[in-house]
């Protein structure tokens, strides 16, 4: 039986350096308190350890994956998982955001709360230890690459509908805060057809419950809305066609020529999809937060679009991190 014991000594002394820094990090917010307003204060911790954070938690996944603990169901993964989170979920869980990754009370990773507190990037926690790994995990490159999708998709959008009205369709839509932005904020949206589908009726609920109603009706949008999944597009339960865009940035695992063939002529098709690379802290969210994605290159995106007909011009584009990842499929 693997115990504590068989822990790699290179694992255990870059875990205890990671304690050290969060000890650290604690006795410089109580030296400091009192001295600067608390959103200086976090800054000033933040411009200290952030980058010594991440490279501590990239060497992390270094030794990890030396240990040949990738495999989720392998005995070595879970030994590491749980000599990991045993010496840092005392620190990881004090934001709220870590605590509901790793609690999922929806019951799965991605729910519309988690991204929301991405796209809100603002303090919360009790104290300002909390407020600070709050801050830390929702700016940390992976979360940033999340957070540009907002503007990327709104900027698709107003390039779509800046001549005409349209149809449009999110799958896995979550809180659609780009939908939100644009109906309350801006005038990018007019004359348009929005259909918003997603498993989690809360997360509609929240879109019901924040999306303006004067704002829809002066600017003659309708926004139809399906708690169900993608299988009940595929399967002619949900009924949607010719559509303009149809895009789903946060959940995709396959596509197919049904959907595919919803689009109208010169209509678009955006699968977004997160890459690994050496910027992501694979050891903070997974290890810690047990978020485990599916991870995609272009190469992968590329082989998923082969499966479509002839009749699409297929590009991948990609944000400045080289973290998020668009497959974008035009019906011509």
């Amino acid at each position: 039986m693997l115990t504590a014991d068989n822990i790699n000594v290179d694992f255990a002394n870059a875990t205890n350096i990671l304690i050290n820094y969060y000890n650290c990090i604690q006795s410089d917010i109580l030296d400091n308190k009192g001295q600067w307003e608390i959103a200086e204060l976090i800054s000033q911790i933040n411009n200290k350890y952030s980058s010594l954070l991440k490279d501590a938690y990239g060497q992390i996944w270094l030794l990890f994956l030396k240990q040949g603990g990738l495999n989720t169901n392998d005995n070595i993964y879970h030994l590491y998982k749980t000599y990991f989170q045993d010496r840092l979920h005392q620190y990881f869980l004090k934001s709220p955001f870590c605590n509901r990754v790793y609690k999922k009370p929806l019951g799965y990773a991605g729910d519309y709360i988690m991204m929301k507190y991405i796209y809100d990037n603002i303090l919360q926690g009790k104290d300002a230890f909390a407020k600070y790994i709050h801050h830390f995990s929702t700016n940390i490159e992976i979360a940033q690459a999340v957070r540009s999708r907002k503007k990327y998709i709104v900027d698709k959008i107003t390039n779509l509908i800046s001549s005409k009205s349209c149809h449009i369709t999110n799958i896995a839509c979550g809180a659609a805060v780009e939908i939100i932005d644009s109906v309350n904020n801006n005038n990018v949206l007019n004359n348009c057809t929005i259909n918003l589908l997603d498993s989690d009726n809360n997360a509609l609920n929240y879109i019901k419950n924040h999306i303006s109603q004067i704002g829809l009706a002066e600017k003659n949008i309708i926004i139809n809305f399906f708690n169900n999944s993608i299988i009940n597009i595929i399967t002619n339960k949900t009924n949607i066609s010719n559509q303009d865009l149809i895009y789903s940035v946060g959940l995709f695992d396959y596509l197919s020529d049904k959907l595919f063939s919803f689009l109208n002529k010169g209509g678009i098709l955006i699968v977004g999809n997160l890459k690994s690379n050496e910027l992501i802290l694979r050891s903070y969210m997974e290890l810690l937060g047990e978020w485990l994605i599916n991870y995609r290159n272009e190469k992968d995106l590329l082989h998923i679009a082969s499966m479509l007909n002839n009749a699409a011009r297929i590009s991948i584009e990609k944000d400045c991190y080289d973290i998020q990842l668009y497959l974008i499929v035009e019906k011509i």
